[in-house]
């Protein structure tokens, strides 16, 4: 939770919000691992200005572990993010799901029927994949996890570097949304 909430406080996620405009971004967070275990963490929360960042960023340091680990259902938590996007009541230029993991699905189905159905209703899907365990799960996920316009996939080797990464991963999201505003 502390790399999450370091990746919101860092200056440059503040100025990418910062150029998006006065509509901001909304974020939720998701915690999920085998097929029943998905929990929405933080309720989404409208993002607009420093004052409301640095509280989401409080809000997710503040945030407990409800899962405790287990299989990786990767289908069941993309399956879940999509409908808390369908239901959650704003309606954005952009929508993403973000999928972090260091192992690629070891309980139930690979998720490409998931992530099909995200890039049909507008959706993408990026990755943010740890290989310190599985130095190919970055393959997994390009032929099963992300989608949609503009998904990505961005690697670390170890659990140490998830900040920085994560970081630069909210960087190119948020700009991305705020070059298809102009």
């Amino acid at each position: 939770m502390r790399g999450f909430a370091g990746a919101f406080r860092h200056p440059e996620v503040r100025a990418a919000i910062r150029n998006v405009g006065p509509e901001g971004v909304v974020v939720a967070m998701v915690q999920w691992s085998n097929a029943k275990t998905q929990e929405l963490a933080m309720d989404w929360t409208l993002v607009t200005d420093d004052a409301s960042l640095q509280a989401l960023a409080d809000k997710i340091e503040a945030t407990p572990y409800y899962v405790p680990g287990g299989s990786t259902a990767i289908h069941s938590a993309m399956r879940f993010s999509i409908d808390r996007i369908l239901d959650n009541g704003f309606e954005g230029r952009r929508k993403i799901i973000d999928i972090s993991a260091a192992a690629a699905a070891a309980y139930g189905p690979r998720p490409r029927r998931e992530r099909d159905e995200a890039e049909a209703l507008g959706i993408t899907v990026n990755g943010l994949v740890i290989l310190e365990e599985d130095p190919y799960l970055d393959q997994y996920f390009k032929a099963n996890v992300v989608g949609g316009l503009g998904s990505f996939v961005l690697t670390v080797s170890t659990y140490e570097d998830f900040a920085s990464a994560m970081r630069k991963k909210l960087v190119l999201e948020i700009s991305d949304a705020a070059d298809r505003r102009r």
